[in-house]
């Protein structure tokens, strides 16, 4: 699993508390903190310590705030 695609992840788990976020990151939602708005676009804090703030792309910014949104 370690040398699979991302997509393969993602496909793997779609059921799951896991959304692609980024084309190089996959976050568990449950685990986010704060979804933030700037102008940049959106970015997402985990409650986890020395993780830094993880970018939203625009390609899956819909399907993130549909699945944060649904998690409330």
């Amino acid at each position: 699993m370690l040398r699979c695609k991302l997509k393969t992840v993602e496909d793997s788990f779609i059921e799951s508390d896991l959304v692609r976020c980024h084309r190089k990151y996959i976050v568990n939602i449950s685990k986010v903190n704060i979804l933030r708005a700037e102008k940049e676009g959106y970015k997402i804090s985990l409650d986890l310590e020395n993780v830094d703030t993880i970018p939203i792309s625009k390609t899956y910014e819909q399907n993130v705030l549909s699945r944060f949104n649904s998690k409330q």
